[in-house]
C-alpha cells in the first residue's frame, strides 16, 4: 500500500514502527551493537528517503539514542541525513 509514495511516509513509518515495536529486544540488541562497531543498513529502494532502512534507523535511533553508529552502504550515512547534517 505504501509503494513509495511520499504523502502515505508518515503513516507507513507509524505501521512499520508499530511492527518492529514487537521485536524490540533483539533491535535494542542490535543497536546497543551500533555503540561499538558501524551497523550498515541496506535497501533496495530507489528512494533514499522514503524507504524501510531510513524507518528502521529511526527506530533504532529512537530505541538506543543518537550515540549508535549506524551508515548505509547504498547511499551514504543516513544518520547523518536524519539529523539534517547533509546530503548526498
Amino acid at each position: 500500500w505504501f509503494g513509495h509514495v511520499p504523502h502515505r511516509w508518515a503513516e507507513f513509518k507509524v505501521r512499520y514502527h508499530r511492527e518492529l515495536d514487537r521485536y524490540r529486544e533483539p533491535l535494542s540488541q542490535i543497536a546497543a551493537a551500533g555503540r561499538e562497531q558501524t551497523i550498515t543498513l541496506l535497501f533496495a529502494a530507489k528512494d533514499e528517503s522514503h524507504n524501510n532502512a531510513v524507518a528502521l534507523l529511526d527506530f533504532l535511533l529512537s530505541a538506543v539514542g543518537s550515540s549508535t553508529k549506524l551508515s548505509n552502504a547504498a547511499c551514504g550515512d543516513l544518520s547523518n541525513r536524519l539529523s539534517g547534517a547533509g546530503r548526498r
